[in-house]
């Protein structure tokens, strides 16, 4: 060696001391929950998008259907029977045709 002053001084192995573990008391170090170790072993992704036009179009009934409200209901009322129109409020089933589609639009796989 020919610049033994710039070398670093470190300890001898044996004596140095370990890196805190978590949770021990007094090192400040988190304590790592199950959630957080889990979170990183599964991952979830892509996630499935829900599409916001459809989401204020459709909703889900209790009983799991989708339903839609009805055309021919938002002017002009002066030149249709109120019978009609009061038939036009009700909500309709989706055509079981559409629910695939619907269903991926509203996220559900």
């Amino acid at each position: 060696m020919l610049w033994p002053n710039l070398q670093p001084s470190l300890p001898p192995p044996a004596t140095r001391e370990a890196p805190p573990v978590s949770g021990d008391p007094g090192t400040g170090v988190p304590i790592r929950t199950p959630r957080d170790v889990t979170r990183k072993q599964t991952p979830r992704m892509p996630k499935m998008k829900t599409s916001k036009t459809a989401a204020k179009r459709f909703r889900k009934t209790g009983s799991g259907k989708l339903q839609r409200q009805q055309a021919m209901r938002q002017h002009l009322f002066e030149k249709k029977p109120s019978t009609r129109t009061r038939r036009l409020a009700a909500d309709a089933d989706v055509h079981p045709t559409d629910l695939k589609k619907i269903k991926r639009l509203l996220g559900e796989r």
